[in-house]
């Protein structure tokens, strides 16, 4: 987290505080023990006590300050102006087991100065197990952060952005896709299928494939006046001639078995932002309040629920 004289204002007026209150609930998912790793940095950085949801009642207004000392931590000793090579580096050195996965969800306002440190520094850090997903606060001048999906010369997609401006005018589905980010794909492509469920991607197959589409078929044919097209691996319902469903096999690259359905008013919310492992909002269609759900065996989805969401769109 960012604790540099240009947040002031994002922690005076508790957005900092708001957008932790958020992110645990979702983020606690990927971990293993249910706990985080909590950082501040400015010109250096402070390892604050890991964080649960269990202690989100008192540890944000314990540790979240722009100066002072507070919990013993001498606040003012990492400084006031942003360097983010040490956080970087100290995250990187942690990073010594290539089979687990590290998901960083970032925040910040920005300004990043050492733009050219910074991407060298991105482009070798896409070797190790580690996904950045910068996450801007209080619609800043972003810079680079807005450059990193597009950085070339890296070996996998390791970093992404997330402009989240505005906490409280954000949904709990549109927050937490945009706290996954690129961690899926890169998970996916380099890291060992088997650690992937660390950060949301498990490993399936083409048997996995077969079996989602004989289960998907077998609920589409209960509807009437159903066609089925097939299209680059993919398998497309149409219900009366409207799309309704999208069986999706890695879909541009991004190392999903999933369906995309078009859901009923807010249901999308309730369904991302209640269970983030086996849902997601999708790209494109997303806006318009599709689902994506994960069909690979560790996301265990749960077909009597999408048997109802087919239900509803074909009432």
């Amino acid at each position: 987290m960012d604790k540099t004289g240009s947040m002031f204002k994002q922690y005076k007026n508790k957005a900092v505080h708001r957008v932790v209150e958020r992110m645990v609930p979702v983020a606690v998912q990927l971990d293993d023990d249910g706990s985080l790793e909590a950082y501040l940095y400015a010109k250096s950085f402070l390892r604050l006590p890991d964080l649960r949801v269990g202690d989100l009642e008192t540890w944000p207004e314990t540790f979240l300050h722009l100066n002072g000392t507070h919990g013993g931590m001498n606040y003012n000793s990492i400084g006031a102006v942003n360097d983010e090579l040490p956080i970087i580096n100290a995250v990187l050195a942690s990073a010594t087991d290539p089979r687990i996965p590290t998901l960083v969800l970032f925040f910040t306002d920005g300004g990043f100065y050492k733009r050219r440190e910074i991407t060298d520094l991105m482009i070798q850090a896409a070797h190790a197990p580690v996904f950045w997903q910068f996450v801007g606060i209080g619609r800043a001048d972003y810079g680079l952060l807005e450059k990193l999906d597009e950085m070339p010369g890296r070996v996998v997609d390791n970093a992404g952005f997330f402009a989240l401006d505005d906490i409280d005018q954000v949904s709990d589905g549109s927050f937490t896709s945009g706290c996954w980010g690129s961690s899926r794909t890169g998970c996916r492509r380099r890291v060992r299928p088997a650690s992937c469920a660390s950060v949301g991607m498990a490993s399936w197959g083409a048997k996995d494939v077969a079996a989602a589409r004989r289960k998907l078929n077998r609920l589409v044919e209960r509807l009437p006046e159903v066609a089925i097209e097939d299209a680059h691996g993919h398998t497309g319902y149409k219900l009366r001639g409207k799309r309704i469903i999208w069986l999706l096999v890695d879909h541009h690259g991004d190392g999903r078995l999933a369906i995309w359905v078009k859901a009923p008013k807010d249901e999308q919310e309730a369904l991302v932002g209640g269970d983030p492992v086996r849902y997601f909002v999708p790209p494109y269609v997303g806006p318009s309040g599709w689902v994506g759900v994960n069909l690979d065996p560790a996301s265990k989805p749960d077909w009597d629920e999408i048997d109802a969401l087919l239900e509803q769109r074909g009432g």
